[in-house]
């Protein structure tokens, strides 16, 4: 297996004996588990698979299930140190990575809300309308969202779920436009 960020994963817990899933996805994106696209989960539960990686889910607090793996205990004495982050830099995702993540959101929430498109925007900007008296059209919020992502991308740590979600909503609000110039 050759996955995107398999050289990635792979020297985040290079140091390390075991892992949670949640400390995964923070270290190496910046992101919370649910922020993170499912096949990206998938690749990165493959990757430590494959590397004799032990899966298993602990009840943290007696209350949430977490995901934890752990290395096999005769392979810790040989762990090599981590590599340095520019071999993770160097593997961080492409733009067209990025646009096909930004795709997989937005049927993701389209299957998470058991609609055939989601599309919420229009009833929000409705609602939003009705309720401060402005006139915002689909485009408006969509367009809004994408402003929203910039801001948020200018400040703090890199968070790649900024420029995932804001190229979704650009690409929203252009499907929305070429409907009212169709």
């Amino acid at each position: 297996m050759t996955g995107t960020y398999e050289i990635a994963i792979l020297a985040a817990v290079r140091d390390r004996g075991i892992v949670t899933l949640e400390w995964l996805c923070r270290s190496l994106f910046g992101l919370r588990v649910e922020q993170i696209a499912p096949s990206l989960l998938d690749e990165i539960e493959a990757t430590l698979i494959q590397a004799g990686w032990i899966h298993s889910s602990r009840a943290a607090d007696g209350v949430v299930p977490v995901d934890v793996y752990e290395r096999p205990i005769q392979d810790i004495a040989t762990a090599q140190p981590r590599a340095p982050a520019a071999s993770i830099a160097q593997h961080a995702p492409s733009a067209t990575t990025i646009l096909r993540e930004a795709a997989q959101a937005i049927e993701d929430r389209a299957v998470a809300r058991d609609m055939q498109a989601e599309r919420s925007m229009a009833r929000t900007v409705a609602a939003f309308n009705a309720l401060t008296g402005h006139a915002l059209t689909e485009r408006d919020g969509w367009l809004f969202m994408v402003t929203l992502k910039a801001a948020r991308a200018t400040a703090g740590a890199h968070n790649g779920d900024d420029y995932t979600d804001g190229s979704a909503y650009f690409a929203l609000a252009g499907e929305c436009a070429a409907k009212v110039v169709s």
